[in-house]
């Protein structure tokens, strides 16, 4: 039979094992803004964003929204 020897370094003890952490789904959704909204009434463009504020409010207490603008960036970058 042969001898099995463990070789471990002063103050290396095992590590705990950690705990596992919930998973996470990840999706990413881009959006185009048409060109003729900015054509529209500014009352009319600030109803559009105040339903679309609505609309996240709504689903931020079943998820995690994160939103940001790419407003000025050409598309071929």
């Amino acid at each position: 039979m042969a001898e099995q020897t463990v070789v471990t370094q002063p103050g290396q003890a095992e590590a705990p094992a950690k705990a596992q952490q919930p998973r996470q789904l990840v999706r990413f959704t881009f959006y185009k803004l048409d060109a003729q909204w900015y054509l529209l009434p500014g009352e009319t463009r600030q109803q559009g964003k105040q339903e679309l504020l609505d609309i996240f409010a709504d689903f931020e207490r079943h998820s995690l929204i994160r939103s940001y603008g790419l407003y000025g960036l050409r598309s071929d970058c």
